[in-house]
C-alpha cells in the first residue's frame, strides 16, 4: 500500500486522471504521407520515452521519500513493470498507465492479483465495464476511496503499520518458533494494521483468508518452512502487498525469500534497517 505510502503530508490523491486529450482529426489528402514500419516504431518509442519521464517525475514528486530510499533505477524499473502490466491489461493511454502506476504505489506491484484488494481489483476483469480504459479508471477511483478507509487521507495509518512492523523486527518474527494457525495469523494482521483488518472484515470477508492462501502457496513454491518464516511472509505481504519480494521500490525485500529458506540473517538485517529508514525519514537522507 505504497500508500500515501511514505509521502508525509502530501495530498491524499496526488493523481487525478486527466480528461483524454482531444483527437486531432486529419482529413486525408493526396499525396499522403507514408510512414515506414521502422519510422513508426521510432515514433512509438519516442512517445513512450516521454511518457516514462513524466511517470518517473510523478513518482519522485509525490512519493519522494519512497523514491529517495529506493533510488532512481528502482523508480525506472517500477515504470517499466507498469508498462508490462499495462500491456497485459490492454491499456493503451498514458492516463490509464498513470492510474495503474498509482495503484501499484499505494498497494504494491502485485495489486492486480492481490486477494486483499479484490474489492476493487476485480473490476479489471469485469465484462460489464465496457473498455480496459474504463476498468482501470474505475479501479483507480475505488482503490483511492478504499485507501482512505484503511490508511487515512494522508496515509498516516499505513505509516503506523510500517512502524509496528519495524518495532516487531523482521529478524525476531523469523526467529519465533511458536506455532501459528489461522487465528494466530488473523491476530498478527490485526496487531500490525488494525484499521485495515477491520475494514476488510466488514467489506470483503474473503480477503484475509485469500491472502493466507496466497502466502502459503508462495512459501511452498519457495520451499520456505517454519512458523517464524510464515509470520515473516504474512507480515510483509500484509503491509506491502503480496509481491513485496518483486517490488523494485522495496530493494532489500527481494533477498528475503532466499534468506528465509536458508536461514541467512544478513538479508533480514538489511530489510530491518530499510524499515527503520522509512519510519525515521530524518535519518534517511
Amino acid at each position: 500500500m505504497r500508500s500515501a505510502r511514505f509521502r508525509g503530508a502530501a495530498a491524499a490523491h496526488p493523481l487525478t486522471p486527466a480528461s483524454p486529450r482531444p483527437i486531432l482529426r486529419v482529413h486525408p489528402v493526396r499525396p499522403m504521407l507514408c510512414i515506414s514500419p521502422p519510422q513508426f516504431d521510432q515514433l512509438a518509442q519516442g512517445v513512450r520515452s516521454r511518457a516514462s519521464r513524466r511517470m518517473i517525475a510523478h513518482v519522485e514528486q509525490h512519493f519522494a521519500l519512497q523514491a529517495r530510499l529506493a533510488g532512481r533505477p528502482a523508480v525506472e524499473a517500477l515504470v517499466e513493470a507498469c508498462y508490462r502490466q499495462g500491456i497485459a491489461l490492454s491499456l493503451n493511454g498514458e492516463r490509464d498507465l498513470m492510474c495503474l502506476l498509482s495503484l501499484q504505489l499505494y498497494y504494491g506491484i502485485g495489486v492486480t492479483r492481490d486477494r486483499q484488494f479484490a474489492v476493487f481489483n476485480e473490476i479489471l476483469g469485469r465484462d460489464d465495464v465496457a473498455t480496459p480504459s474504463a476498468r482501470i479508471v474505475r479501479a483507480w477511483r475505488e482503490g483511492m476511496a478504499f485507501h482512505d478507509r484503511i490508511a487515512g487521507a494522508d496515509g498516516a495509518l499505513h505509516r503506523q503499520a510500517i512502524g509496528r512492523l519495524a518495532g516487531r523486527g523482521l529478524q525476531r518474527l523469523a526467529a519465533d518458533t511458536t506455532p501459528i494457525d489461522a487465528a494466530g495469523a488473523q491476530a498478527l494482521m490485526a496487531e500490525l494494521w488494525p484499521e485495515k483488518h477491520a475494514v476488510l472484515a466488514a467489506v470483503e470477508a474473503a480477503a484475509t483468508p485469500g491472502l493466507l492462501t496466497q502466502v502459503s502457496a508462495f512459501a511452498r513454491q519457495q520451499r520456505i518452512g517454519g512458523p517464524g518464516n510464515a509470520r515473516l511472509l504474512l507480515a510483509l505481504a500484509w503491509v506491502f502487498g503480496i509481491d513485496f519480494a518483486l517490488d523494485p521500490m522495496l530493494p532489500p525485500m527481494s533477498a528475503l525469500p532466499a534468506a528465509a529458506a536458508t536461514g541467512d540473517r544478513t538479508a533480514l538485517a538489511a530489510a530491518d534497517a530499510f524499515l527503520q529508514r522509512i519510519v525515521d525519514p530524518t535519518g534517511a537522507a
